[in-house]
């Protein structure tokens, strides 16, 4: 009789949610499946992450157990963030506990402990906390009761933690969270960065890399709140295309600097480096950014005899021109709509570079680099369309991939119109500096390699 109710209903028993987890899939029915997942800080002791209903001897049954999850007693973690809670927990820690946990992080990278919950037997019940992956590095605190401090930070890329109780009474133990710090991917319209450790001091052989992505036809501005880094060994370099061997700002040193905007030229991303040596260290900086909106480009139109792809014109778009047959394409088939921003980094056959703004009239204390690189054996010719400097506003130009390379000269007013400047190396270097006094349009320079 039990065996034709288990056909007639064809369904096994809610096998429930396990404590300390989640539940995927609600179907009971004979050939379903349910899964389960431990929550954050727990893993699976005894049983099965998936369970199917099946036919076994005649009855619908699942053919495994749910799972039981546990917060384990140690273990090896490597996540960018994560959780560790004592054995028991939320309920008390057991007995006589020996437990390691080493969380290690990439190299240069240091590692914050956040104590959200920390209660244990005074005089018996002990973590430790050490600056290192063994036993014997160095200890950062030995912490029981309830006096830890809200957070730690480590100075190297690993943590190692040891719980030990004797075999008495216990407490609810703890729940700690820790992340790594130095560097990450920022997606968002703002945001924060800090030197690792800050306020504190930075911790030494940092490097750094925080990649910022934009949104589309945005632009990013990075604003300064504290700067204090040991000069010049320690630095911050900023870039817009990934290339820190050119830098578009190499920052160092206890000046504050000003306002710095990413036009992204297309790449919808900024990044930052921070760099220290093995020596003395300051307490940082905190650094805000925030996106704002780049004028977009005009409509070039479309030549006689050709068509175009590509409908929007805004900073990164790109438009693709053919000819009809029998007609010849002279100058470039794709173009892209660049911001006019402050710097820029452009590797290519030809190009336009553009002052802060442009053709608006350019801002205050501009201290703009525009690094051009074509390819090796060629040189490059500039030309300015457009170029109106307030007198003590200038342009630099150096024929090199830096301000040591040859001056070609320094301009101001409109002295570069009708001049051509052709290097003798694959590379540009420019420096545009403005004052605190009166502005003007600024320029508008075209490059072509030869």
């Amino acid at each position: 009789m039990s065996v034709f109710v288990a056909f007639r209903h064809n369904e096994c028993p809610d096998p429930g949610v396990p404590v300390n987890g989640k539940r995927f899939g609600e179907s009971l029915q004979l050939g379903s499946s349910i899964s389960f997942l431990c929550e954050e800080g727990f893993v699976k002791t005894h049983g099965s992450q998936t369970v199917s209903c099946i036919l076994k001897d005649g009855n619908v049954v699942w053919d495994n157990a749910v799972p039981r999850c546990e917060a384990p007693c140690g273990g090896d973690l490597k996540a960018p963030t994560g959780i560790i809670l004592s054995p028991g927990w939320p309920e008390l820690y057991k007995e006589a506990l020996n437990c390691e946990w080493i969380i290690e992080a990439p190299p240069g990278y240091p590692i914050k402990i956040i104590f959200d919950k920390f209660r244990t037997e005074v005089n018996y019940d002990v973590l430790e906390v050490r600056d290192g992956r063994f036993p014997s590095s160095p200890l950062i605190g030995s912490y029981q009761g309830t006096q830890v401090p809200q957070f730690l930070i480590s100075t190297s890329s690993f943590v190692y933690l040891l719980f030990s109780t004797d075999k008495s009474h216990s407490d609810v133990g703890f729940r700690i969270r820790y992340e790594t710090l130095c560097g990450g991917y920022i997606q968002g319209n703002f945001g924060t960065i800090l030197s690792p450790g800050f306020p504190d001091f930075y911790p030494h052989n940092l490097n750094c890399t925080w990649i910022i992505e934009t949104s589309h036809g945005k632009g990013v501005q990075f604003s300064f709140h504290t700067f204090h880094l040991e000069s010049p060994h320690d630095h911050l370099l900023v870039t817009e295309n990934g290339s820190f061997s050119q830098p578009l700002w190499r920052l160092t040193g206890s000046t504050l600097p000003s306002p710095l905007s990413a036009g992204l030229y297309g790449n919808y991303t900024a990044q930052i480096r921070f760099l220290s040596d093995f020596s003395v260290s300051y307490e940082g900086f905190n650094i805000t950014f925030s996106e704002y909106d780049l004028e977009p480009c005009e409509d070039p139109g479309i030549p006689p005899y050709s068509t175009r792809k590509g409908l929007q014109y805004g900073v990164g778009d790109a438009l693709i021109f053919s000819c009809f047959p029998g007609y010849r394409l002279e100058g470039p088939a794709r173009v892209i709509c660049l911001g006019a921003e402050c710097g820029s980094s452009v590797t290519g056959m030809q190009g336009v570079l553009l002052s802060p703004n442009y053709p608006g009239y350019y801002g205050n204390y501009h201290e703009c680099i525009y690094s051009i690189q074509t390819q090796p054996g060629k040189g490059i010719q500039l030309r300015a369309r457009d170029f109106r400097l307030e007198e003590d506003d200038m342009l630099k130009v150096f024929d090199g991939s830096s301000n040591g390379a040859r001056l070609l000269g320094v301009f101001t007013g409109s002295e570069l119109l009708e001049t051509t400047l052709n290097t003798t190396s694959s590379s540009m270097w420019l420096e545009f500096i403005s004052n605190a006094d009166n502005t003007s349009k600024g320029f508008e320079l075209h490059f072509v390699s030869e």
